[in-house]
This record gives C-alpha cells, structure tokens and sequence, in this order.
C-alpha cells in the first residue's frame, strides 16, 4: 500500500476506487490508501487500512 503524497509524486495511475475508475494523478477522490494486485498489475484504492485488509483482493499472491 502507499500513501497519496508518494503515488502522487510518482505521476499517478489509474486505480479503482467504490467500483469507478480513478487518476490519482488527479487526486484520490476521497480514498485514503491505495495497493496493486500483484498478479494483474491493477491499482484498487479504499477509504482505510482496515477495509483493505479485509478485502479478497489484498490477499492474492504472485
């Protein structure tokens, strides 16, 4: 997971964030922490470190 101030700084991306597309590039829409899948590459946002951890998604594995 990263912190706004450092995907920000890295020139953005695009993340899913509440089932919509987001440019972190522009801003993170109100998502506190985003992560990337490490098998597909996507980037998925959520609104606390709590919620992603209970999130399927955080739990893939390469």
């Amino acid at each position: 997971m990263y912190e706004a101030e450092r995907i920000n700084a890295e020139g953005g991306g695009i993340a899913v964030y509440k089932g919509r597309e987001i440019n972190l590039a522009e801003g993170w829409q109100g998502a506190a922490v985003c992560g990337e899948n490490p098998v597909t590459g996507q980037a998925k946002c959520w609104d606390s470190v709590e919620e992603s951890s209970t999130d399927p998604y955080r739990r893939r594995s390469a």
